[in-house]
């Protein structure tokens, strides 16, 4: 959604944008990476979506090729009986990371609480960045361990 507004500027000024946009919700997740060009390389991939209240993000069992980052809004991670609430996660949080890494099922429901917009990191999109980071996988795997 949010690309499709700014893709009608140039392309320079289109990527700083983006990049202005995303970057604070990016470097939660990437911070030890300490690099710009990745940041401006994952921002311009994220794709923004719109999740209404009660609207489920991620379902628990599903596979994932995805990870969230909440540009607005919030979401509750529900248990497996989707009637208890194990987390709530606010603007700048973020979710489903390991889809990146490995591929397993989801293990939780995630839910939005409120009006949401969430940017969305495919893994695919991730992988073909990842490839001039050689240092990225290793130490997001380590992290996740």
């Amino acid at each position: 959604m949010y690309n499709d507004l700014v893709g009608y500027l140039p392309y320079g000024l289109r990527e700083e944008v983006i990049y202005q946009s995303c970057k604070d919700l990016l470097t939660s997740m990437f911070k030890e990476f300490n690099s710009e060009n990745l940041i401006r390389q994952l921002a311009c991939v994220l794709e923004s979506v719109i999740f209404l209240p009660g609207d489920y993000i991620i379902y628990k069992g599903d596979f994932g090729d995805e990870m969230y980052f909440i540009a607005e809004g919030s979401v509750f991670v529900l248990s497996q009986d989707k009637q208890t609430v194990i987390a709530s996660l606010t603007k700048g949080a973020f979710f489903g990371e390991i889809a990146l890494l490995m591929e397993t099922r989801r293990t939780s429901y995630v839910q939005a609480e409120t009006f949401c917009i969430i940017n969305i990191l495919k893994k695919h999109d991730f992988d073909n960045i990842a490839k001039n980071f050689p240092e990225i996988e290793k130490k997001l795997k380590e992290r996740a361990n």
